[in-house]
């Protein structure tokens, strides 16, 4: 991006910010784990169960595939632990009713047959089963089906109706941008800039609760498309990348399928209106973060503009920790 110019310097505070306020940490991501597994166990079992009710036979999922922001590692710290973790089940074809709908209904009822400590009952919802736990954390199952076909086999979602859709291909996507689009060779910056970028993003996405604003999907496409690397800084790659954003929403509020761009992420009414709500956020924010630029930017005042760009008091914390506070 031509015309910016550095901006007061907080690499190091910002790096901090996300392994303290951001970064979802191990204990967290073991704990949503063994939420994961207990779901798959639960669905092999509730199935068995379901069957011998019913007396009836039904073969367990032959595959799970991790989807969303759990497996491409930007999943973010929530306030109230209302964390969604998604995995595809895949079973073979014969295996599943000839409905999308009754298959996702088969799976809602394995998994409540086995009676296990639900917020609320499993429910069959139009893309997945969801499953609440008493913590705030969910998790969703994506039903998948397995077709055998002449020179491949080809996996099909039971969401309205039964859709071709690879269960992977949005993380592979990511994970390959992140790997491709690190700055440089051997840069003063640890590996995995475009990640952290993406999640600060999605911070300050999440950082009012009032804000009704597009999805971790639509963000993550968003940010990837805008990134503006940084070999040096990641506060500058973020501020660039900010900038990017807004630039572009200007332009645009529309955000294609990553793996598909014959297919808007952001064509309902729905989410154009969020898409409308973020352009307008990023448009309040920016005056206050372009203070960065100044040339008379002092520390403190750097301090107070990440502090009101991400709502968070990491950053008062700071400013005290080292005299800067300021009114």
């Amino acid at each position: 991006m031509k015309g910016v110019m550095a901006i007061f310097n907080l690499h190091k505070e910002l790096n901090s910010f996300y392994e303290e306020r951001v970064r979802l940490g191990q204990a967290r991501r073991d704990r949503l784990a063994e939420y994961r597994e207990a779901c798959l166990q639960r669905l092999k079992e509730g199935l068995e169960k379901l069957a011998r009710e019913r007396n009836k036979t039904y073969q367990p999922f032959i595959r799970s595939i991790g989807q969303g922001s759990y497996p491409m590692h930007t999943l973010n710290q929530h306030p109230r632990d209302e964390y969604d973790i998604d995995i595809a089940v895949i079973f073979e074809k014969d295996d599943l009713p000839t409905t999308a709908l009754e298959a996702r209904r088969r799976v809602a009822d394995a998994l409540l047959a086995t009676g296990g400590n639900f917020r609320k009952k499993p429910e069959a919802r139009t893309n997945a089963v969801t499953v609440w736990y008493g913590d705030g954390a969910h998790v969703d199952l994506a039903v998948y089906r397995r077709v055998p076909g002449f020179f491949s086999d080809t996996l099909e979602h039971a969401g309205p109706e039964w859709q071709h859709r690879d269960p992977g291909a949005v993380t592979t996507w990511f994970l390959r941008q992140v790997e491709e689009r690190q700055p440089g060779f051997w840069p003063p910056v640890s590996e995995g800039q475009l990640r952290r970028v993406v999640r600060w993003v999605k911070a300050f996405c999440r950082s009012r609760a009032s804000w009704g604003l597009p999805g971790g999907m639509i963000i993550t496409a968003l940010v990837v498309e805008l990134y503006r690397a940084n070999r040096n800084r990641d506060d500058v790659a973020l501020y660039e990348t900010i900038h990017a954003v807004l630039e572009r929403l200007r332009i645009s509020l529309n955000v294609a399928n990553p793996v598909d761009s014959s297919v808007s992420l952001t064509s309902k009414p729905v989410i154009q209106a969020q898409m409308k709500a973020l352009l307008e956020k990023l448009e309040s924010a920016w005056p206050e973060l372009a203070i960065l630029e100044g040339k008379d930017c002092t520390r403190e005042r750097a301090l107070r503009a990440w502090r009101q760009f991400f709502k968070d008091g990491f950053w008062s914390e700071v400013a005290e920790s080292d005299g800067t506070a300021g009114g």
